[in-house]
């Protein structure tokens, strides 16, 4: 079975291939600080919904009238 042949890249499409994988890692990192902060902020808002129905359900215990 024959090696494939393999291209020779010049110095000026190595230069453009690293420029390219450095510009797919950013965009990769970017992504992935985005998703990490739009997780972190429903963990906020779902923490402060709970917050808030938590405090109306003791008001709700707090005016409710016992049955005598």
């Amino acid at each position: 079975m024959e090696r494939p042949a393999y291209i020779k890249l010049t110095d000026e499409e190595v230069a453009l291939r690293k420029r390219r994988n450095k510009a797919i890692a950013f965009i990769l990192v970017a992504f992935c600080v985005l998703v990490f902060v739009v997780t972190l902020t429903n963990l906020q808002r779902n923490s402060e919904a709970a917050r808030v129905a938590a405090e109306n359900v003791r008001a709700a215990e707090a005016a409710a009238v016992p049955v005598s």
